[in-house]
């Protein structure tokens, strides 16, 4: 859908249209007041005016504002103009996660360290009572030094008037459609983290976990077909992986992990564990060669001791 850009909006200088969306169009622009570089997104008429988006998502947008973290890009201002909201928020020069997995499976340790950062931008927005409610690898950015921050939070994946697709659904959203969105329901946290489950299995297993190709069957694949988690082990990522993907990717919110803070906590370990691993590889001792290390040395030592016993007593 084409959309008309302005050349200036209030203080925004819209400079470069950088693409076009489901949402509305994304552009570069400058905040004539500061100076800096800014990113300005104009959303389409019908995501403007759908009954969503007015009743939760745009409250929810405003309460945003200005709200800072690392794993999150910043919204600046949420403008109400001429019956179009713009969103003005940090400008982010890096490349999506959609296009990093184009080329396939990422390595475990990738998959950690920009999985860590997802999850720490969302814990952010939870513990600011905020949902994301469209997480999917188009709306995770990673910037040039590695940096990984979640953006369009706050924006409906899908429309509540909208005749496009099977339930509102937009082309490609439902692919990270959670089970409360796929029952028309309003998202939750728990729904973010089933999303941000499908994102993980994608980042591992090269695609996501269920394999419909009409909105219709993804949505009823949601809740009739069990992901193929063999495949996830063929890469060799370890069980409390696989374990934290089986919970994420529950049906049953009482079965799911819907704390992020247990998310975490389950990646801080592995990414301790991993790190040790290639400490341990650098030395050039695999594990059993450590373990065996350690044998000798603690034999070395019992030996030590019961020399010095013998001695003491003659």
């Amino acid at each position: 859908m084409e959309i008309c850009l302005p050349k200036r909006i209030y203080q925004y200088e819209i400079l470069d249209l950088v693409g076009q969306g489901k949402n509305g169009a994304l552009c570069k622009g400058r905040d004539s007041a500061s100076g800096s570089t800014v990113a300005v997104k104009l959303l389409h008429p019908h995501v403007s005016a759908d009954a969503e988006f007015q009743s939760r998502c745009l409250p929810q947008l405003k309460a945003a504002r200005g709200l800072s973290h690392p794993g999150i890009a910043t919204l600046y201002d949420v403008i109400e103009h001429e019956d179009q909201v713009l969103l003005v928020s940090e400008f982010i020069d890096g490349v999506s996660l959609d296009s990093t997995l184009q080329s396939g499976p990422m390595s475990l340790q990738d998959f950690l360290n920009i999985a860590d950062q997802m999850a720490r931008g969302l814990d952010h927005l939870h513990t600011n009572g905020l949902i994301h409610g469209d997480i999917q690898p188009s709306n995770i950015m990673i910037t040039s030094n590695g940096r990984v921050k979640l953006t369009d939070f706050g924006l409906p994946r899908r429309l509540a008037d909208s005749n496009l697709t099977l339930r509102g659904f937009r082309p490609g959203t439902a692919v990270y459609a959670s089970p409360e969105e796929a029952q028309e329901e309003q998202p939750t946290n728990a729904s973010d983290l089933f999303s941000l489950g499908i994102v993980f299995y994608e980042m591992l297993g090269g695609k996501p976990p269920f394999p419909g190709e009409s909105v219709e069957e993804l949505l009823r694949q949601i809740f009739n077909y069990r992901p193929d988690f063999v495949l996830i082990s063929r890469y060799h990522v370890p069980g409390e992986i696989v374990l934290l993907l089986k919970r994420l990717l529950s049906v049953k919110t009482d079965e799911r992990c819907t704390e992020v803070s247990e998310l975490l906590a389950t990646l801080e370990a592995e990414h301790t564990l991993q790190r040790e691993l290639s400490e341990r590889d650098e030395t050039g001792l695999k594990p059993q060669s450590v373990h065996l290390y350690l044998l000798i040395s603690l034999l070395a030592v019992l030996m030590v001791l019961m020399w010095s016993i013998i001695a003491e007593y003659r």
